[in-house]
């Protein structure tokens, strides 16, 4: 089936096709998508956790169709070009939600900028808001994530995170920065109100990227 038919057979994917279309390698109408039993066909061992795979620039292969909307996606995102600031894996996995979110709020955007932003860009926007570094936005969210540890004072109290060691002397260590604070801001996009800080600070740092409303 074709990804073009697909989406008049179930119009509710259409939406995130079209967020994401401008940047398929291939039209819709000549990206394929399959079932992993035609996947059998073509030889692909597929483990018994894989629920879908893609095999880009134009084919994608399914357990189910329709498949889960996150899987769907996930696979989708795949098949787009991206900017070469990281690996595939991270924008598959962290983009999902930030995609889903712009297509209920009705954000056109490419997702895919949110992880070319400088700290710099980060640290401005959280500005706005009165917090005057990413480490402060980790305490006061109370994240600690990887490649950040627990700081302590002389007496052993428990004073904020601040940076590993290894993150700190790492060559790639601002653009470590900037992917660990996208990916916690898009995995906590659920819990997020409309008027909650963490929302504000993420339409601003769309809006950076090139997004618009």
């Amino acid at each position: 089936m074709k990804l073009s038919e697909f989406i008049e057979k179930y119009p509710e994917y259409k939406p995130y096709v079209e967020l994401l279309k401008n940047f398929f390698e291939k039209p819709v109408d000549e990206i394929e998508m399959h079932s992993f039993m035609e996947a059998t066909r073509y030889k692909y061992i597929i483990d018994e956790n894989i629920l879908g795979f893609a095999v880009p620039p134009n084919e994608v292969f399914f357990r189910d169709i329709p498949p889960d909307l996150h899987v769907f996606i996930h696979e989708m995102i795949h098949l787009c070009k991206k900017p070469p600031v990281t690996s595939e894996e991270i924008y598959a996995y962290n983009l999902v939600n930030l995609v889903v979110f712009c297509v209920e709020k009705r954000i056109k955007c490419n997702p895919f900028a949110l992880l070319t932003l400088t700290v710099s860009d980060i640290e401005r926007v959280l500005s706005k808001y009165g917090i005057e570094s990413i480490e402060e936005y980790y305490n006061i969210a109370g994240i600690i994530p990887v490649n950040y540890v627990v700081d302590f004072d002389e007496e052993g109290k428990m004073v904020g995170i601040k940076p590993s060691r290894e993150l700190l002397e790492h060559p790639g260590r601002d653009r470590i920065i900037v992917e660990t604070f996208i990916s916690e801001l898009v995995a906590g996009i659920h819990y997020y109100t409309d008027e909650s800080i963490e929302t504000k600070i993420l339409l601003d740092l769309i809006e950076i990227a090139g997004g618009s409303r």
